[in-house]
């Protein structure tokens, strides 16, 4: 099962907004060696801005939250790097679902790492900025108030449930709840519910205990 993921050209235009540039020629190609030189592109400007947000947050904590904040930086590595596993073709061309790959193979892996890379500068702007109760609003916005009829805890727990399915996803949010939990007194479901939502882990069978 993969991500569904944004089109390259939109990403780019998004990225290049953000950064009062302009959009690389190759972004608005449709030759698959153009397509692959943006997706590279949008990888690299994604991970910049995660560099810069994690060594602003490594700076601003307490000395005795960096090691869990190290830890919990090299758990989503995993997490990040397993779960875009499923854009990896074998020697024979097929994912691991069995499914044949086609030329967008390389940019869709990328893609995913991009998208996923997103998520996780988000929560690091979240930490760095003490943006938890607004991110955990934002989080009962589009699941809870929109579901009025559910119990609100019921609702966490079937969305952490669905979630904790990426067993990576699992223990880089576990890790990284601590964090919060030692920096802003955060609870545990509030913190891995909305790391959930806005996460999306897609779960996979090889990645699964």
């Amino acid at each position: 099962m993969r991500r569904k993921l944004l089109p390259l050209a939109i990403i780019a235009s998004i990225y290049c907004s953000n950064a009062h540039s302009t959009v690389p020629d190759f972004c608005n190609s449709i030759t698959t060696r153009d397509i692959n030189s943006c997706s590279d592109f949008l990888l690299r400007e994604s991970d910049k801005k995660l560099n810069e947000k994690y060594k602003q947050l490594l700076a601003s904590i307490p000395e005795k939250s960096k090691a869990i904040l190290i830890k919990s930086q090299r758990l989503w590595i995993s997490y990040r790097d397993k779960t875009c596993q499923v854009y990896q073709p074998d020697s024979e061309g097929k994912y691991p679902d069995g499914s044949h790959a086609g030329n967008e193979a390389y940019a869709e892996k990328k893609n995913c790492e991009t998208d996923i890379t997103d998520s996780r500068t988000i929560e690091l702007e979240t930490l760095l900025n003490h943006g938890i109760n607004h991110a955990y609003k934002k989080f009962k916005k589009y699941t809870i108030q929109n579901n009025q009829s559910l119990d609100e805890e019921k609702l966490k727990e079937e969305i952490i449930r669905r979630a904790e399915k990426n067993s990576y996803w699992k223990k880089y949010a576990d890790v990284n709840c601590t964090l919060s939990r030692a920096l802003y007194d955060e609870e545990t479901s509030n913190c891995l519910s909305r790391l959930a939502f806005f996460d999306q882990p897609t779960p996979d069978q090889k990645h699964e205990n």
